[in-house]
């Protein structure tokens, strides 16, 4: 007796139109892929599968990498560079990941030598008083090399999820910028769940 909420359904073409096509379609709530990171120089320059859906997917994607061994505890990281989205996101982190009583470390990572101190402990306040059973760290970071700076962070603190909100972009603007999570997609040995604006 097969749950008739389960379908296997084939489909044929371009495997990254082909995933956003379907999605679209049956209207997923999330896209779940295995990656196995960059297998060659061409995947460094034209992206692995999981990192190209990344651009075009209509939903949020959750990237597996191969070697994943799945921890009891869940530890999120969560990377932005001060977004005003940024309380909406951890509390649809927080309520996708509440069963697991998830700890959250919130890592903000800027180019330039900023003190943003005042943010994160406006954010810090407000977490506090929404949701004050939570166990959330806020961390401010200059960051040289986005990606080898990420993954120190996970490698700091056991993070065992990391989570990324990516903004809606026009195509022009698109074009001139060059996306962390795509990187991440790539480099990541940790599971990814990449949130993405609505357009």
């Amino acid at each position: 007796d097969a749950d008739p909420s389960n379908q296997i359904n084939i489909e044929v073409g371009q495997v990254v139109a082909t995933i956003r096509d379907v999605a679209i379609r049956n209207q997923v709530d999330y896209i779940v892929m295995g990656t196995q990171g960059e297998n060659s120089t061409l995947d460094k320059y034209l992206g692995s599968v999981s990192s190209n859906i990344l651009i075009d997917a209509p939903c949020p994607i959750i990237v597996i990498p191969e070697k994943t061994v799945f921890a009891k505890k869940v530890v999120i990281g969560y990377t932005t560079d001060f977004l005003d989205a940024d309380p909406f996101v951890i509390w649809r982190v927080l309520k996708l990941f509440k069963s697991f009583q998830p700890k959250i470390k919130c890592f903000y990572f800027n180019e330039r030598q900023e003190d943003n101190e005042a943010k994160i402990q406006d954010l810090e306040s407000y977490l506090a008083e929404t949701a004050p059973e939570l166990e959330i760290e806020c961390f401010n970071f200059t960051v040289k090399d986005k990606v080898k700076d990420i993954n120190s962070f996970i490698d700091q603190y056991n993070i065992n999820m990391l989570v990324m909100y990516k903004p809606a972009r026009t195509f022009f603007k698109s074009l001139f910028h060059k996306s962390c999570t795509q990187k991440m997609a790539r480099s990541t040995n940790i599971p990814l769940l990449v949130l993405k604006e609505n357009k």
